[in-house]
C-alpha cells in the first residue's frame, strides 16, 4: 500500500516551516515593527567566546547596540540572573526579537551541556524582557541575509537579526501557497 497524499499538497517542513512561521508573525506585527520600539537579542549564557548581544530600534532605525558582559567563571545561575537584570533595565519594547535556538544540538556544534545553557539563556532573556510581542528568528534564516557592513560580534549578530526582520516588514515579503511567489500586504501575488 502506497503513502497517502495530503489533499492540500506537500506540507512545509524544516526551514520552510520556520520561514512561514516567521513571515506570519512579521505580517501580523508589521506596523508595530516599523513604527514601534524593538529589542533584538543574540542570546548567550556568557562564556569565554560569547556574550549576549542586543540592539535597540525605534521606528525601524537602530538607536543602540551593545553586549552584556558577565564573568564566564561565575555559576550559570548568577550569569543568567545578571543577564536577565540587564535586559530588564533596557526598558519596555513593543516587540522583542530573539535568535531561535534549535531544540537539540545538531552535528556536534554544541555539547549537550552547552546547548542546555544556551536554551536557559534564551529563557532568561525572554522572561526578563518587558514586551508586548515576541518573535523567534531562526539563525539559518538571518544568516542568509546579513546586511551590508555586517561585522561578526555579539552585538553585530543582534543587529543583523533586527535588520532582517525590519527588512521583511518593509518589503512586505509574505509567502504564498504557490512556489516561487510572494504576496505583498495588499494580497497581490507576483512571480519571483
Amino acid at each position: 500500500m502506497g503513502k497517502r497524499k495530503s489533499p492540500v499538497g506537500k506540507r512545509p517542513r524544516g526551514r520552510n516551516l520556520t520561514r512561514l512561521a516567521l513571515l506570519s508573525q512579521v505580517k501580523k506585527l508589521r506596523e508595530v515593527i516599523l513604527t514601534g520600539d524593538l529589542l533584538s537579542i543574540d542570546p548567550s549564557c556568557g562564556s569565554e567566546s560569547s556574550m549576549p548581544g542586543y540592539a535597540i530600534y525605534h521606528a525601524g532605525v537602530e538607536m543602540e547596540r551593545g553586549t552584556i558582559v558577565v564573568n564566564p567563571r561565575w555559576r550559570l545561575y548568577d550569569r543568567l540572573r545578571l543577564i536577565g537584570e540587564a535586559i530588564g533595565k533596557l526598558g519596555h519594547f513593543d516587540v522583542v526579537l530573539v535568535e531561535g535556538i534549535p531544540n537539540r544540538a545538531r552535528g556536534g556544534k554544541f555539547s549537550n551541556k552547552a546547548h542546555a545553557s544556551l536554551m536557559q539563556s534564551v529563557g532568561a532573556a525572554v522572561s526578563c524582557s518587558r514586551s508586548d510581542d515576541l518573535i523567534y528568528v531562526d539563525a539559518r534564516l538571518w544568516h542568509e541575509h546579513v546586511p551590508e557592513g555586517y561585522e561578526k560580534s555579539d552585538a553585530g549578530d543582534a543587529c543583523a537579526i533586527g535588520e532582517y526582520v525590519i527588512h521583511l516588514a518593509r518589503e512586505k515579503v509574505y509567502e504564498c501557497d504557490g512556489p516561487g511567489e510572494v504576496e505583498d500586504a495588499e494580497g497581490v501575488s507576483e512571480g519571483t
